[in-house]
């Protein structure tokens, strides 16, 4: 009775004392002061206080106290994580515990945990709807009728066709070396028997037979003269050759001034021969190899001037025109990374000619390069070795074949994937190196401008070769010679006017030791670099061309070339 009776008066203070907190402030049942500091303030009105709820509470609020002492060092915090890219699955050294890695391949991505990556999908969109294709020429098809006229067929990428003729012209008559008279493109009308091979010249079907199984190798020249007019030495021509049996062949021997052979090329069908700059004179000879057997007749046999007829046509139907960027030899680090650097501080991707032997010697980090490509830049073959085999006069051939052997293999196993194009050493060119480049696979040829001016390096341009993509290399400075940057901008402002084609302009910026390269960044973080590579870049992309990497390049002229 006494527990109960007590509880009850609990419950009737407690009304009181709210009844009086409700009277006094008005306090709604929502409110959401601490009800404990009410109950407190309560029992200050009651005992008589006259101050507000506010009052009541800044009045006793004491002084403000001193500042605490400091706490103790916190445990350090954990490391932020980082996201890494490559091509392929992560190796399980890569990373640290809460790094995330997007394969580039596949774009899987990938989280490490507890020391092991663990795949958690794919970040890939799904594949959008096919653009509209743009007109473009898929193909150019050729077919000589008779040697005087050439049927071309041009097809789109919408399956339409335009087709035109180009009519051919022999060069005039060459000079009689051996008191022989003949014409060029005629076969000797004498008739010679070496080696059991029977030469017979046929009056009246203007044919020529060959006949007999060669006991050794033998020939038969049918022309020995200067280099014609017309016939440009560093261009091409077309070579019309026809035989029922391509065990006998024909071979075009150009010789220098002094009358040394400078270069062999072979013929068992029709095709482009290539004349050397140093060219001055040529023989075309009937040859069968010792050991066969022939019965042929040879039908046609001339060689016809590359007409700017045809380039007239090809480029009136959209040949592009494309401005090359490409610094050669990548000779050190330094210099690897300051032309890429050059090239993205003026908004482009740029090609390098690589020496594989620093590669391999590890004299230049592959992994920069490696990362480079995957930037957009085409690195490219150059050679293994800047040996004198390289040099004209000094061509070796065997030797080459070995060097470009070791090039390929070491930029295959460096990881490399779009390098198989090609930069002669000294920008040589030859036969050998010709059929060394097809024989090897190489998709194009890059080669030297061998120029006095202006207009002789433009014409360089015109023959359209993917195997001889000459290439205008300009120097440090303007103190003396032709590579210039004056002459660049005009070989720029006369590509620019034509019609389309392909332009490479190389640097050395190993050898740019003079020069002040500016490291201060630009707005997206890449040095100023050289004021002189800046005008260069500037300038061609003012001219309104195209600015591609090497392999981008070859690719968009694909449908134009000859060979």
């Amino acid at each position: 009775m006494k527990i109960k009776n007590y509880f009850s008066l609990l419950f009737i203070l407690s009304m009181t004392l709210v009844g009086c907190k409700n009277k006094e402030e008005n306090i709604e049942s929502n409110d959401t002061r601490d009800p404990q500091i009410l109950q407190v303030y309560a029992e200050y009105k009651s005992n008589g206080g006259n101050l507000s709820y506010d009052e009541w509470l800044e009045s006793i609020k004491g002084e403000k106290g001193d500042t605490g002492d400091t706490g103790p060092q916190g445990e350090p915090g954990k490391d932020g994580s980082s996201i890494l890219t490559g091509n392929g699955a992560p190796t399980p050294l890569l990373g640290n515990n809460g790094d995330s890695y997007i394969d580039l391949d596949s774009w899987d991505f990938w989280t490490k945990i507890n020391e092991n990556w663990v795949k958690q999908g794919n970040i890939k969109g799904v594949q959008g709807e096919p653009g509209e294709d743009g007109l473009s020429i898929v193909s150019i098809q050729k077919s000589l009728s008779d040697g005087l006229i050439d049927y071309y067929t041009i097809t789109y990428s919408n399956d339409t066709t335009y087709t035109f003729t180009i009519n051919n012209e022999t060069f005039s008559a060459m000079a009689d070396v051996n008191n022989i008279n003949y014409l060029y493109g005629q076969i000797i009308k004498t008739d010679k028997t070496a080696s059991n091979i029977n030469f017979k010249w046929n009056e009246v079907t203007s044919s020529f037979s060959v006949t007999g199984t060669a006991s050794s190798t033998t020939f038969c020249d049918f022309v020995k003269c200067n280099l014609p007019n017309g016939m440009k030495p560093g261009g091409i021509h077309y070579v019309r050759f026809v035989t029922d049996d391509t065990n006998v062949d024909m071979r075009i021997i150009f010789k220098d001034s002094n009358s040394n052979i400078i270069n062999t090329q072979i013929f068992n069908k029709d095709g482009y021969v290539y004349v050397p700059t140093n060219a001055a004179s040529l023989v075309c000879r009937l040859f069968v190899s010792g050991g066969k057997t022939v019965n042929a007749i040879v039908s046609q046999y001339s060689i016809y001037r590359y007409k700017p007829e045809y380039l007239n046509e090809i480029y009136t139907h959209g040949c592009p025109k494309i401005i090359v960027f490409k610094d050669d030899d990548t000779a050190n680090d330094e210099a690897i990374q300051r032309y890429r650097d050059a090239c993205l501080h003026n908004g482009v991707v740029g090609s390098y000619a690589t020496v594989a032997d620093r590669i391999t010697r590890n004299s230049i980090d592959v992994n920069k390069l490696l990362r480079f490509e995957q930037e957009g830049f085409t690195v490219m073959c150059h050679c293994n070795e800047h040996a004198t085999y390289w040099r004209s006069g000094s061509f070796d051939a065997q030797s080459q074949r070995e060097d470009m052997a070791k090039v390929i293999r070491t930029m295959r196993e460096s990881g490399f994937i779009n390098y198989m194009y090609w930069q002669t050493p000294f920008g040589s060119v030859s036969e050998d190196i010709l059929h060394l480049c097809r024989s090897y696979g190489f998709k194009a040829l890059g080669t030297k401008m061998y120029a006095n001016s202006v207009a002789d390096a433009y014409s360089h341009i015109e023959n359209l070769s993917r195997y001889n993509l000459v290439s205008y290399s300009m120097k440090e400075t303007d103190a003396s010679g032709y590579q210039t940057l004056g002459k660049a901008k005009e070989l720029i402002d006369m590509f620019a006017s034509s019609n389309g084609g392909v332009l490479v302009l190389t640097t050395h910026f190993a050898d740019w030791k003079d020069l002040t390269w500016d490291s201060t960044l630009d707005e997206n973080g890449y040095p100023i670099g050289y004021e002189r590579f800046n005008e260069l870049v500037q300038y061609s992309k003012s001219s309104g061309c195209q600015i591609m990497n090497f392999a981008d390049a070859v690719a968009a002229v694909e449908p134009y070339y000859i060979d």
